[in-house]
């Protein structure tokens, strides 16, 4: 039987984390969204659970995970006025990548599109 993967998406509730959640549930990961504001969270995971296996990134608190970290370029968001020049989805593109690494892949690293990134 094979297992699934686990994602964890933090900064979820909106803009490019939404996308992430919303393409790895439809790729039938289980997601960890994760969120500042608890009740935009919940919000969240309520109104994308219908895509796939999506949970409240808090019930993760004592397991370990791999860790890596995404840049996901000059995307157009609510936080720039939507003024980038990537829509969720691009920016979105590397986080998947990351997310659905095989067991080997790397961990600990800040990497975009094309490369990591020198913390």
């Amino acid at each position: 039987m094979e297992s699934k993967k686990i994602a964890l998406v933090t900064g979820a509730n909106k803009g490019i984390g939404k996308a992430i959640v919303k393409e790895l549930a439809n790729r039938g990961m289980i997601v960890f969204l994760g969120s500042r504001n608890a009740e935009r969270g919940r919000m969240a995971v309520a109104e994308l659970q219908h895509e796939g296996e999506v949970h409240y990134a808090r019930e993760l608190a004592s397991t370990q995970i791999k860790v890596n970290a995404a840049a996901p370029g000059h995307v157009a968001t609510d936080f720039n006025d939507f003024h980038g020049t990537r829509t969720p989805e691009e920016g979105a593109a590397i986080a998947v990548k990351l997310a659905t690494l095989d067991e080997d892949g790397p961990t600990g690293g800040f990497f975009d599109d094309t490369r990591a990134i020198p913390w």
